[in-house]
Parts: C-alpha cells; sequence; structure tokens
C-alpha cells in the first residue's frame, strides 16, 4: 500500500533512508546536500570509500548512525 505524504522528508522520524548516489564521492545537488549536511560523519566516510574506488555503480554503502540506517 502506498501512502502520499506531502512535506519534508526529514520532518517525519524513519529507521532508514535510502539516497542514491555517484562512486565520485560528491554530493552537491538537491538532496543529496541535505543528507550531506545532516550527516556529515556519512558523507565523510562515503567520500572515503569512493576515492579507495570501494564503491561502483549498483553497490550499496550502508550507514548507520544514532539508530538510522542510510543506505
Amino acid at each position: 500500500m502506498l501512502i502520499k505524504v506531502t512535506g519534508n522528508l526529514f520532518d517525519f522520524e524513519h529507521q532508514a533512508y535510502a539516497q542514491g548516489a555517484t562512486p565520485l564521492g560528491i554530493m552537491n545537488r538537491g538532496i543529496a546536500v541535505e543528507f550531506k549536511n545532516r550527516f556529515p560523519e556519512m558523507f565523510r566516510k562515503y567520500k572515503q570509500i569512493c576515492q579507495k574506488g570501494l564503491l561502483s555503480t549498483g553497490n550499496i554503502h550502508v550507514y548507520r548512525e544514532d539508530g538510522q540506517i542510510i543506505f
């Protein structure tokens, strides 16, 4: 079942979020900027993984912080 909700994604409590990103270590547009600002440690780890060539298209990086999961 789908439920349409209007508002800011971050106004609601969630256990998990999914954010599409490139394997380039860049989050500078759209909702990616909001994830980067709200979860700076997640961005730092994502960027490190990308710089090491450990993330490629189609792979998933899982980050956990304060009971929340970001895919």
